[in-house]
């Protein structure tokens, strides 16, 4: 009976219904006007635990070699080396590739892909990680003011991404 197993908490202590609906019944408790009891559960399963983790900006900007949308998580060296390769452009040819120890940490990359410049920017804004997973909270906001035409009226375009390193995880990672 499910009623058995719920149990109610009297000065910080379970005690079973059965219990208390006795001692109500026998008059033993009373005289309690202000008392509070919560019912607990055995059942319910607690919450996940929850909590903020830091990351770094590795990369950031509106220059992409990659032009499709994409989340990405990158726990190895060789995946991160084919990662910038594609990434990297022109303008980010002379750039070093960051250096990440992958013992410690991971990389996780969001892509706009190719979009009209009044599309915004992508950015990573918080990673949470629970018992189960990481959470990886990710925005697209709205540019400020239209992109640049060039001489024929066509609107110039952007690939909008953001790189970030974040303490290495073996759980799934989930974007929001």
């Amino acid at each position: 009976m499910r009623i058995a197993k719920t149990i109610f908490a009297i000065r910080s202590r379970a005690v079973p219904l059965a219990l208390v609906s006795a001692a109500i019944g026998a008059g033993l408790i009373g005289g309690y006007e202000n008392v509070t009891a919560r019912v607990m559960d055995p059942d319910i399963k607690k919450k996940p635990s929850v909590r903020d983790v830091p990351f770094y900006t590795v990369d950031k900007g509106t220059k992409s070699g990659i032009k499709t949308a994409d989340r990405m998580v990158i726990r190895d060296e060789e995946d991160w080396i084919a990662l910038w390769r594609r990434h990297k452009t022109d303008d980010l040819a002379a750039r070093t590739m960051p250096s990440v120890n992958f013992d410690q940490s991971m990389i996780i990359a969001v892509f706009q892909g190719q979009e009209s410049a009044e599309a915004g920017l992508i950015r990573i804004d918080r990673v949470k990680m629970f018992s189960d997973k990481v959470a990886v909270f990710v925005s697209e906001n709205d540019s400020a003011s239209p992109g640049p035409s060039n001489p024929n009226g066509a609107r110039s375009t952007t690939c909008s991404y953001h790189i970030v390193k974040t303490a290495r995880s073996t759980l799934p990672v989930v974007f929001d």
